[in-house]
């Protein structure tokens, strides 16, 4: 390991971080944290980022129409509360057999991002080896199943809170600069602009979504989140997921429709 990788690992574990994050696609066989970076450098040079960057463009006029017909649709929050049973296998509070920064927290999370996610999932432009087989058929099996999966999670109590652990003044500091004007001053997001809820996010979660923008494992992310974050080191990323982990956003379960009845434009190709 390089030096200055060495250093940057030892600083983050004396501010109270000690784990050592695998971040690659699906969680199996990942590099550490520390060599972000060298996976989108190297799949640059073998001519992989390209082609993948090349599929995800001619997948974006299906996945928006995809996007737009859930959310014309009607939900059936019973139906979702049952396809629900097979995702809380590893989506709930009581799952602890799950690698440290595999699952986020999604109850109460904003529905048309729900939606897009999902969507993405589908059509392999978001990866995660256990995400994608659900997405494609093994467990939602249908736009309709999208839509009423997505209005029961919507629908649960946002119970994130914010993590109670020492928060940084740079973490602070770049994420008024330079996050806040998507994502809120609070974290709250956007459901109009499917923007996330951030705040209260599990620390870990948000550490390895920002390792795996920088190293090019989130294809479906917007570009400026790589210019954003792909000239901090290890120690800022984590001051940053610190600060995420701890914000608390006013949101309420329910708040947010699924269906466009409240005024909501389509969606555009806004990754």
């Amino acid at each position: 390991m390089q030096r200055s990788s060495r250093v940057n690992l030892a600083r983050a574990q004396r501010r109270g971080w000690g784990g050592r994050l695998t971040v690659g696609r699906g969680g199996s066989g990942a590099a550490p944290f520390y060599f972000r970076g060298r996976v989108r450098d190297a799949l640059a040079a073998a001519g992989l980022w390209a082609a993948a960057a090349a599929a995800i463009a001619a997948a974006g006029g299906q996945r928006m129409r995809e996007v737009n017909e859930v959310l014309a649709l009607v939900p059936d929050s019973a139906h979702g509360a049952q396809i629900f049973t097979y995702c809380a296998s590893c989506h709930t509070e009581s799952v602890n057999r799950l690698p440290e920064g595999w699952v986020p927290k999604i109850a109460g999370q904003h529905p048309r991002y729900l939606v897009r996610q999902l969507i993405d999932y589908r059509h392999s432009v978001r990866w995660d080896a256990r995400m994608e087989p659900v997405a494609q058929g093994h467990g939602v099996r249908g736009l309709q199943d999208i839509a009423d999966v997505v209005a029961y999670v919507a629908s649960q109590p946002a119970e994130w809170g914010g993590e109670a652990k020492a928060v940084s003044g740079n973490g602070r500091t770049f994420y008024d600069d330079h996050c806040s004007g998507c994502h809120g001053s609070g974290g709250e997001g956007s459901d109009a602009r499917l923007v996330p809820r951030i705040a209260g996010q599990d620390f870990a979660y948000v550490l390895r979504q920002l390792h795996d923008v920088v190293d090019g494992r989130r294809p479906n992310m917007r570009a400026s989140h790589l210019r954003a974050l792909e000239d901090l080191d290890v120690v800022q990323l984590v001051e940053l997921s610190g600060y995420v982990s701890s914000l608390r956003a006013h949101a309420t379960a329910g708040a947010a429709s699924l269906t466009r009845s409240q005024g909501a434009a389509r969606v555009g190709d806004s990754s």
